[in-house]
């Protein structure tokens, strides 16, 4: 805490806001964030999603090019999510980021909040999924949407 508010005081003269107001593009308000010690790319990025979800940067141009390259925090939820539902064949950050920019091309940060939640409320890292109330389950055909969810009878 006292480092952020260190961080805060010394670069954005005391002011929070001005961490996401002053900023004219994405790569500024990457930079700010940046600068506060313990933010690193993925809590940036998240942060920077938020931002842009409720409208709190309306100074910055939301140019495709410039969304594209907000990525995904590939937390361990959201990797979990991935591998289980065949999106990766490597449980690692690495390969969460290029599914992310790959299926969400515009927007890849766009998969991070709904990876999470379903991590979390449903598939479960260290316990038995519950694929019966996932939202990543079947299409109204019938056939899977997560591989690894067992078939309907």
């Amino acid at each position: 805490m006292h480092a952020l508010a260190k961080a805060v005081a010394d670069c954005f003269s005391g002011r929070a806001e001005r961490i996401w107001t002053t900023p004219t593009s994405f790569k500024e308000l990457k930079d700010n964030m940046y600068s506060i010690r313990g933010i690193g790319s993925g809590i940036g990025n998240m942060m920077i999603k938020i931002f842009v979800e409720y409208g709190m940067v309306p100074q910055i141009p939301k140019t495709k090019e410039a969304l594209a390259t907000l990525q995904l925090k590939p937390d361990t939820h959201v990797i979990h999510v991935f591998f289980r539902a065949g999106l990766i064949r490597d449980r690692t950050e690495r390969a969460a980021l290029q599914a992310a920019a790959t299926l969400a091309a515009d927007l890849p940060a766009a998969l991070d909040t709904a990876g999470w939640d379903i991590g979390v409320r449903y598939c479960h890292k260290d316990r038995e999924p519950e694929c019966d109330e996932c939202p990543i389950g079947f299409k109204t055909n019938g056939e899977r949407l997560c591989p690894r969810r067992p078939a309907r009878h």
